[in-house]
């Protein structure tokens, strides 16, 4: 297991696929069963460089080793920050765009690292109690139970992508979706569009689709204040 080194200020907890290493030593608290929990550092806790680039690629939205080399002038190259952006996706700390695979924007952790996740992303990543989980079934009755549920909005995104679609199919027809999104999250915007759904009579993989589509570009919105780039 890795250990911390200092104590975290103005972090809360946050729910990420399970593949953070070691090379992020420092942000790992504990392994749930599916999930690891982190709290990530203190600005401080980055190095300059790391901060620097990070701040420029947020400031241009996302960026190449090109363009980024441009933006920020001598002694960067763009050779050079080629591998080094490669080394702060290994990290978390970026992912390559979809429409671009030689351009990269900030992760969730990225925008921790130089202060300017917005309070709104917090939904998204933040971990809820298990009480106030989306729990999937695929009908009324404890033996219908799928045993996946989901803790926060980037969770669900990812159990939806998974979970058998007769048990999307049975959320969306009563509305469970819409319910979880407004009373727990708070987002009275994607229970709408949840509602607007369930009008829609969409089944299986296409239904599926159609839910992980909205999830996403709702997390990119809350995340990023901005739909996909």
């Amino acid at each position: 297991m890795c250990k911390t080194k200092a104590k975290c200020k103005g972090c809360f907890s946050i729910l990420l696929a399970p593949k953070l290493n070691c090379e992020l030593e420092d942000k790992v608290i504990m392994v749930d069963a599916h999930y690891l929990r982190v709290e990530v550092l203190s600005v401080s806790e980055f190095s300059k460089d790391e901060i620097v680039v990070l701040k420029k690629i947020n400031v241009l939205g996302k960026a190449t080793p090109d363009s980024l080399a441009r933006g920020l002038g001598s002694p960067y190259t763009a050779q050079d920050l080629s591998a080094y952006l490669k080394l702060l996706e290994q990290k978390m700390l970026l992912n390559k765009t979809q429409e671009d695979p030689s351009a990269y924007k900030l992760t969730p952790f990225g925008l921790i690292a130089i202060g300017v996740l917005p309070e709104s992303a917090k939904k998204v990543y933040s971990a809820l109690p298990q009480e106030k989980c989306f729990h999937f079934y695929t009908g009324v009755g404890p033996d219908k139970f799928t045993k996946m549920s989901a803790c926060s909005l980037s969770d669900f995104k990812e159990k939806a992508n998974r979970v058998d679609p007769k048990s999307l199919e049975f959320h969306v027809q009563r509305g469970d979706i819409a319910k979880w999104c407004k009373d727990v999250l708070g987002d009275a915007e994607l229970a709408k569009e949840f509602e607007r759904l369930r009008t829609s009579n969409l089944h299986g993989e296409v239904l599926r689709t159609s839910i992980t589509g909205l999830v996403d570009a709702r997390i990119e919105k809350l995340t990023y204040g901005r739909t996909r780039i």
